[in-house]
């Protein structure tokens, strides 16, 4: 898995694919455009390239759990996923 850094350009974030943000997430990358579509993960745009911080995908992640906690995930299927993920990725998940 190949990162990209833009400490170069005086950022210390690390940049991250599509593909790579789908396997962080277990998810499919078309699964990863439909977040970016329906606004709820943000993408850097580098001119015709799209890039993610890890920053945004933890956040993702985050509002996920803090949905799946209060019963209010608008997709069940997505939920499943992403908690699915945290599991196999060593994250403590909270059963209900």
């Amino acid at each position: 898995m190949q990162s990209h850094s833009a400490a170069g350009y005086g950022l210390e974030r690390t940049l991250l694919t599509r593909q790579e943000v789908a396997e962080r997430l277990g998810v499919s990358s078309r699964t990863v455009a439909r977040f970016v579509s329906r606004g709820e993960l943000a993408r850097v745009k580098l001119g015709r390239v799209a890039r993610f911080r890890e920053a945004d995908v933890r956040a993702l992640i985050e509002r996920s759990v803090t949905l799946s906690l209060n019963d209010e995930a608008p997709d069940d299927q997505i939920e499943r996923s992403v908690t699915s993920s945290m599991a196999r990725h060593g994250h403590h998940v909270l059963e209900e």
